[in-house]
């Protein structure tokens, strides 16, 4: 029996069993592109992300769940980032992010705080090799190959404009607006509550005003992306009128885990997307700023930027969203203030070779692979001597030097 025991215990040590590195060779490396609602992840070269997860992570302290933008302080925002760095890596890639290359796609309008923050987690915290940050408008355009686009990204919480002319990005003609996903969810609420009240004798099985009051974000989103679309602008204008000959799309019962249905009307089906093209308090929307931006341009611009206009983000992959936009664009064009400032003709968008959510993703994942990344990224020790990220913003880093 003993000497059975040592010979299975010197078979033990002469075993060598293969050694598991996870799902990231030595030599690659990853890119990020951390949304307000969801996070893409993947590795340099793909042509397409590994997977997206919500911009969520457990707080330590409170273990609920919290929006990684929804940070009180730099302190706060550092511990919610090194959970969620903790669950990409060691979750989804199944690697230690240690020595690792880094890109992370940005807006160019992301807060000083969150890019040093960041950049503190993944050099400091876990120790990558190196990280660059690349604006999404301007990478975005990698995917198509071309260096001039009036580059418009409808996303969750808000809808970002900015022109890029032959690769340099116009930051004098960028434009924001509050509006994206998340209005168009607070939209569809609201339009269920007011016809859940406008109801005769409902059914006991019809949700009432408080279960839609507090129903999660994700069952309104599934109605959204699901049932809703962009309607034209003569349907748009009977809707306006309260044309009696109006004939809405086919509704249908959305149901619930308690066995509650929620009415989805034809009317909510195609008037939730309105609120994008409705002019707010300054007279602007998703199609105003596009003019104004061509506006702030100079003038042998204003035709190539209108001829490549670029829709990204989530919400822009909304059905008939392009078609609406060019007719709001066509009308808006000949009437004042735009008929006698821009002398425009033709708006022409491009079509992506992939999916509007993850195309800055691509644009970066694409730029990565090049050579230019070991040009323009931040190396470890070069952040370890001097703790500063190059800022465009930042005149101690952009100062023209003599």
């Amino acid at each position: 029996m003993e000497s059975e025991i040592k010979k299975m215990s010197e078979a033990r040590k002469s075993l060598k069993l293969p050694v598991y590195e996870g799902l990231l060779a030595e030599k690659t490396g990853v890119v990020l592109d951390i949304g307000s609602k969801y996070t893409k992840y993947g590795i340099f070269g793909s042509f397409q992300p590994k997977g997206f997860i919500k911009s969520q992570v457990k707080d330590p302290h409170t273990n609920k769940l919290r929006n990684l933008y929804e940070y009180k302080d730099a302190d706060d925002l550092y511990g919610l980032l090194i959970e969620f760095i903790r669950k990409i890596f060691f979750k989804y890639f199944v690697t230690s992010p240690k020595d690792k290359r880094i890109v992370v796609v940005e807006s160019v309008l992301t807060p000083t705080v969150w890019r040093n923050t960041l950049a503190k987690v993944l050099f400091k915290h876990y120790e990558v090799l190196s990280l660059l940050y690349v604006p999404s408008h301007l990478v975005s355009l990698c995917t198509l190959g071309v260096n001039t686009g009036l580059v418009l990204d409808i996303g969750y919480s808000e809808a970002t404009l900015l022109p890029v002319y032959e690769g340099v990005p116009v930051l004098c003609a960028w434009k924001d607006l509050s509006l994206g996903g998340q209005s168009v969810e607070a939209h569809i609420r609201s339009l269920l509550i007011d016809e859940i009240k406008a109801l005769e004798n409902p059914d006991p099985y019809i949700v009432t005003v408080e279960d839609v009051e507090n129903l999660s974000d994700s069952i309104i989103e599934d109605i959204k992306v699901c049932s809703c679309f962009v309607t034209t602008m003569e349907r748009s204008a009977e809707i306006a009128a309260k044309n009696p000959d109006h004939k809405y799309p086919s509704g249908f019962m959305y149901p619930l885990k308690n066995g509650k249905k929620i009415p989805v009307s034809g009317h909510i089906r195609e008037t939730a997307f309105e609120v994008l093209f409705e002019l707010d308090l300054d007279m602007l929307n998703i199609a105003t700023i596009i003019l104004d931006s061509l506006l702030s341009v100079a003038r042998d611009m204003k035709k190539p930027l209108a001829e490549n206009i670029l829709l990204t983000g989530g919400t822009a992959m909304t059905p008939g969203l392009k078609y609406r936009l060019l007719q709001e664009l066509r009308t808006l064009i000949e009437s004042p203030p735009y008929k006698d400032k821009l002398f425009i003709k033709n708006f022409k968008f491009h079509e992506f070779p992939a999916k509007e959510n993850y195309v800055a993703w691509l644009g970066g994942a694409i730029f990565a692979a090049t050579e230019s990344y070991n040009k323009r990224a931040i190396q470890k020790d070069a952040y370890l001597n001097n703790n500063v990220i190059p800022d465009w913003c930042n005149l101690s880093v952009n100062l023209p030097s003599g």
